[in-house]
């Protein structure tokens, strides 16, 4: 991750993580997912361009069935009134945005099983929030 420490650093963004190494195994696309991970990591940058905190936390559901993966940023937040068409195809409110990263994630995570949800509040930051099924609850659900 040399690449993405630089890019912190030059965007004055402390990296706050949490990644125990005891989580369930999934069965993800991992191309979906890492373009997922880069879709949510980049709009939690752009929301600090004056620096901040970018939060990557994992962490289990208390039965091990799920995953959950937060993406959190100390930036300008969502306001209220847009926040429920953030993950529509075409919505943005940035000039040069095309509005399909938000809405093409949130397919992504789906295709996998999984959910996606939004919270933010304006002038606190966003948190992004991922449920993941564990492997272990996908097979039992073929069974």
């Amino acid at each position: 991750m040399p690449a993405l420490s630089r890019l912190l650093q030059d965007r004055a963004v402390t990296l706050r993580t949490d990644l125990p190494q005891d989580l369930p195994d999934t069965m993800l696309d991992p191309m979906k997912v890492e373009q997922t991970m880069h879709e949510l990591i980049a709009n939690a940058l752009d929301a600090m361009p004056g620096g901040g905190t970018l939060g990557l936390v994992a962490s289990t559901s208390d039965d091990r069935r799920r995953v959950l993966v937060e993406i959190s940023d100390t930036g300008k937040g969502i306001p209220e009134e847009v926040l429920p068409s953030v993950c529509d195809p075409f919505f943005t409110t940035r000039p040069e945005g095309t509005g399909l990263g938000l809405a093409i994630a949130k397919r992504f995570v789906e295709q996998n099983g999984g959910t996606l949800e939004i919270r933010s509040t304006p002038g606190r930051g966003t948190t992004v929030r991922i449920h993941f099924p564990a492997a272990a609850a996908q097979s039992g659900a073929d069974a």
